[in-house]
């Protein structure tokens, strides 16, 4: 069991391992098929793989905590989000450039902030399946 102080957090940080995983196995189908590339507004790449990988892991979340707010790099930011105590940060493909050039150097982050500070985070590298 993971304790944080008097914090128990063992599920959220089994969800949050799970989801990355997951997460990580849906990129490596895209990284092995190819993707088309799109440019965001902030003129960054966004693939397939990182809306995909945003999706499974969001809806993972709200599944398993239904309370919980998120904010995921490939969702749209509500400031709703500033009312809750919990807040899960989500990176669904860090290194969207490194994925798109193949590199291998890009990961799958997950975290959570109770009460604005972090209390577990989650990197996972599919590639290389690091966590």
């Amino acid at each position: 069991m993971t304790t944080f102080g008097n914090l128990s957090l063992a599920q959220e940080l089994e969800t949050a391992i799970e989801l990355a995983q997951s997460a990580g196995k849906l990129i490596m189908q895209h990284y092995a098929a190819g993707t088309e590339v799109q440019i965001k507004g902030d003129q960054s790449p966004v693939t397939a793989a990182d809306k995909d990988a945003n999706a499974l892991i969001v809806d993972g979340i709200k599944k398993a905590f239904p309370d919980d707010a998120i904010l995921a790099e490939e969702s749209t930011d509500s400031a709703e989000r500033q009312a809750y105590r919990r807040l899960w940060c989500v990176d669904p493909l860090d290194g969207t450039k490194e994925f798109i050039d193949k590199n291998g150097m890009f990961v799958v982050m997950i975290g959570l902030a109770i009460d604005g500070e972090a209390q577990l985070g989650v990197v996972y590298q599919p590639t290389e399946g690091l966590l």
